[in-house]
């Protein structure tokens, strides 16, 4: 039996069948990915106990490494955050042990265990390390690449199952790696990624912004009427509205007027307006836009989000709407800026 057939038995109910299973497992490394799997689908942080038992008869020193940190991610869901930090320590203090050759590849997989359990500037320091040790072997060059690129896949892979300001960083660097190697196609999904993840903010759990990036947004909107209210709801699916609209999909239409909907029964707080403004702006509900841009109390968001405003009536040919914007600007600087564009753009299109 497998891993994953335990896993199965104990979501099934079946956890004392599971634990009999694991005991069948030859290998003590499978027999802590085992008790790890049954731990988080039980969430019980006692099954873990096993785990950090089993963990000392894992002998080699690499799988030793992954073995922590799987541990250690199974305590950080299970939110026993202290626990999770020691034990990712102890997992980086074996890495340094290791041999160049197996150091990196180790280092990647134990960066996206740290990711994974939220410590994502741990997480991102570590795939360095694991980039720079790849880097500095001796090896054959095809195998370096090779091996750079199974790391640029695990950050993409990382980065898939986080939340979008989590994956951002793991996503670009993921980006960089594969542009700097010529890898087009793969720098061109991630490039749709990154875009994806910079417009869902509210909407930015995995869970939701997968069926976006397929375009399945029926999906995503069921997603987010379950697990989100209120502000976050109705701007959530703004979100989802924008990215429709630049994907040119036909959802765009109904999803905007549900956002609206939303919107319009949702008391919104002083960041969701400039959010709300933001988004507005760019799907041309102008009007609206304007109404939560004057609502912000905060002097600079404010006038950073009329400039916006102002900036897409200029993109529109709104030249004369758009003056009329200009006095709300109270920084003179802005104003300044405004006007000379509004001017330019009108002294190109005669």
């Amino acid at each position: 039996m497998t891993i994953e057939d335990i896993v199965v038995l104990a979501k099934k109910g079946m956890v004392e069948e599971a634990l009999k299973r694991v005991e069948a497992l030859g290998d003590p490394f499978d027999k802590v990915l085992a008790v790890v799997g049954i731990a988080k689908v039980v969430g019980d942080l006692a099954f873990l106990q096993d785990a950090a038992y089993l963990l000392k008869k894992v002998k080699k020193k690499g799988e030793k490494a992954i073995a922590y940190s799987e541990v250690a991610l199974a305590h950080s869901l299970l939110g026993d955050m202290e626990k999770a930090t020691e034990l990712f320590n102890e997992a980086l203090r074996i890495v340094e042990g290791l041999e160049p050759k197996g150091a990196g590849p180790v280092a990647g997989i134990i960066a996206s265990r740290l990711a994974l359990a939220g410590f994502i500037d741990a997480a991102l320091e570590t795939f360095e390390f694991a980039f720079d040790t790849i880097m500095n072997l001796e090896v054959d060059f095809s195998k370096k690449i090779d091996m750079i690129l199974q790391l640029a896949d695990l950050m993409e892979e990382t980065g898939d199952d986080l939340t979008s300001e989590e994956a951002l960083p793991i996503y670009l660097r993921a980006h960089d790696i594969f542009e700097k190697l010529r890898v087009n196609q793969r720098a061109g999904t991630l490039e749709k990624k990154i875009e994806l993840a910079r417009v869902l903010k509210r909407g930015g759990w995995p869970d939701i912004r997968h069926p976006v990036y397929e375009g399945k947004y029926q999906q995503a909107l069921h997603l987010i009427q379950l697990v989100l209210t209120g502000e976050n709801k109705a701007i959530a699916i703004l979100e989802m509205a924008l990215w429709a609209k630049r994907s040119m999909a036909p959802e765009r239409y109904g999803l905007l007027g549900r956002a609206l909907d939303e919107l319009s029964k949702t008391e919104v707080s002083q960041e969701g307006a400039y959010e709300a403004t933001l988004l507005l702006t760019e799907l041309r509900k102008i009007n609206l836009a304007l109404k939560f841009a004057l609502s912000l109390e905060d002097t600079e968001k404010r006038d950073i989000a009329i400039k916006g405003i102002i900036e897409a009536l200029i993109e529109d040919e709104e030249y004369e709407d758009a003056k009329k914007l200009v006095s709300y600007i109270s920084d003179e600087r802005l104003r300044e800026e405004v006007i000379e564009k509004i001017m330019l753009a009108e002294g190109q299109r005669l």
